[in-house]
């Protein structure tokens, strides 16, 4: 046998073992991400445009009518978030904005 050829398959036979040492410790290493429950995603949502409103009544107490503009404004762009909403069906939005809308600064 010719040393060359040797040579040459020492080398894929290195790059091969290199390869497959390479592809299972990634297969290793990709374990499934855990996210948080449904339930607990979902009330971190309502808390947030809840606090999102709280700020806008504050931020305009002194003006009603800029108020109530801004409100309606950051209600529609609510709604078409929730929209796009995996956790979210139609008639939890609808109750959702209902409260949201009802809602007065503390």
């Amino acid at each position: 046998m010719d040393p060359l050829t040797l040579l040459i398959g020492v080398i894929i036979l290195l790059i091969l073992s290199t390869g497959s040492f390479i592809f299972f410790q990634e297969k290793q290493d990709s374990r499934p991400i855990e996210g948080k429950p449904a339930t607990l995603k979902k009330q971190e949502i309502i808390t947030g445009y809840q606090e999102e409103i709280e700020a806008l009544l504050k931020s305009h107490e002194g003006d009603k009518k800029k108020c109530i503009s801004e409100k309606t404004k950051t209600l529609h762009r609510i709604n078409k978030e929730l929209a796009s909403n995996i956790f979210f069906d139609p008639d939890e939005i609808k109750t959702l904005l209902y409260d949201l809308a009802r809602y007065e600064a503390r």
